[in-house]
Order: C-alpha cells, then structure tokens, then sequence
C-alpha cells in the first residue's frame, strides 16, 4: 500500500499521510553538506495542520541514537506533564531529578522553521549525535517524527520495523549490501 503525497525528496516517491492529524509513513531524504535536508511535504501539512506553522522542536531522542521532532504545540503538551512530574517529585523531596529532566529536554532541543523549498538545517549537535550523514530517514510514530541515519537505523537490532524500513530505503537507494 502506497500513502499520498507528493514524495519529494523522497525515494521511491512515498510521503507521509495527513489523516487525523498524526504524523505517518517514512521516507529517505538526501542530507547536503551544509545540513540542509527537506521535510516530507505531508509533515509540513501535518505541523501546520496542527498549528505549528513552519517550526519543528528537533531534540535527541531519549534513548536511541535519532533526532525525535515535534511540532510546537508539543511543547504545551510537554510543559504540563513536566509541571505535574515536579510536582510529584517536590512532593517526594526531590529536587535532583527536576533539574537533570529539564537539562536533558531544553538544553539538547532546537526550534528548527523550514524554508519556501521544505528543507531545514539540522543542528550540528543534533546532526552529530544521531550519525546523520549523506542520506536522512524519516520514521513517523503518530504524534511525531524520527530522523535516523539509515545504516545507524539498520543496526538497530531490537527494532525490527526500524531495521526493515531502513534497509528497504538503502536498497532502493542502491546503498544496501
């Protein structure tokens, strides 16, 4: 089954489907050497859709080797459950948790606008962190979106649909062994 949209920059032309306003499908995308890449033009709809305009909130992912993305709205979202967490930890005398969690989140996040062609600059730490070379694989979860060097993807051996999504991107990019 193939999704709509438009599959630019994509390989084999699928892109991401605007249905319930939740981020779906997957796709590759070439990576310059500036850092600039584009976003699938589904999850563009999607995020303006959902009343982020042309931002994403690019942070690391909290334990896998990937930039996870959100839209602006997101961060009301996770705003208030931080604020009921601390609650709960203030409650418990505990003030060191607090502290590591928001340094975790807001010290390793970046508000990130597309421009007139879709494409983004990957922050540098970001870009880094995940092992994002040549080639950028977009991997949707419903609220947000991934961003995975392909072969780091590949080598994910507890994710099976990770590990099948990124080798069929590979070879049909012609890069898989």
């Amino acid at each position: 089954m193939r999704a709509p949209g438009d599959g630019k920059g994509l390989s084999g032309g699928d892109g991401a489907e605007v249905a319930g306003q939740k981020f779906r499908w997957h796709g590759l995308s070439s990576v310059d050497l500036k850092g600039r890449l584009s976003v699938p033009a589904a999850y563009r709809q999607t995020i303006e859709t959902r009343g982020g305009g042309r931002d994403i909130l690019m942070s690391k992912h909290p334990g896998a080797p990937c930039i996870v993305c959100y839209d602006r709205g997101f961060e009301e979202e996770l705003d208030r459950d931080l604020k009921e967490q601390r609650r709960i930890e203030l409650e418990r005398g505990d003030n060191i948790s607090f502290i590591r969690r928001h340094r975790g989140i807001y010290s390793t996040s970046a508000p990130v606008s597309w421009d007139s062609s879709g494409r983004v600059i990957l922050p540098d730490y970001l870009k880094d962190r995940a092992h994002i070379g040549a080639a950028a694989l977009f991997v949707a979860f419903g609220d947000g979106f991934e961003i995975w060097d392909p072969q780091t993807a590949l080598e994910q051996a507890e994710d099976e649909d990770l590990r099948e999504l990124a080798a069929f991107h590979l070879r049909e990019k012609g890069a898989a062994s």
